[in-house]
């Protein structure tokens, strides 16, 4: 018995291939909707506008010698200060923002109280994973120094 290939089996072979083909389409398009956009700044052209200011506030704020020591755990954040002799830099005002590198969605700003002299720390219940630690530390003497440390939560 031999089969032969007839027009309904091309039409079937044609209407499966094309079915799947947009159920791919729309499966992407859901799914670049709703996920992170990428976008890292609205107008680029702008915020190149401020990069040679941006170079010179870091390198400042590099000359001013501070150290800082970041750590994240799952239940607190800490950061230590020190200044370029290495004595603790107490009395300062210091917010962090955590944020995801690839979404929005569990961005916090948290301030850290002194807990002992340069030491700062804070309760903060954290998923783990890949975390930007952006800090900032300023005092009645000092202008805001800022710190970016990328964190790994175990």
């Amino acid at each position: 018995m031999t089969r032969t290939f007839k027009g309904w089996h091309m039409a079937v072979i044609t209407v499966t291939f094309f079915t799947v083909i947009i159920a791919v389409n729309i499966t992407l398009a859901v799914f670049a909707k709703t996920s992170w956009t990428g976008l890292v700044v609205e107008n680029s052209y702008v915020a190149s506008q401020s990069f040679n200011r941006d170079a010179t506030v870091a390198r400042q704020q590099q000359a001013v010698g501070w150290q800082m020591v970041v750590e994240v755990t799952r239940e607190m954040v800490r950061v230590s200060l020190h200044d370029r002799a290495n004595q603790a830099l107490s009395g300062l005002n210091v917010r962090m923002k955590l944020q995801r590198p690839v979404t929005e969605t569990e961005d916090r700003v948290i301030t850290l109280p002194e807990v002992s002299a340069g030491l700062y720390s804070s309760g903060m219940p954290l998923h783990s994973g890949i975390w930007i630690a952006d800090v900032t530390a300023e005092g009645r003497d000092h202008k805001p120094v800022r710190f970016v440390q990328r964190v790994y939560v175990k």
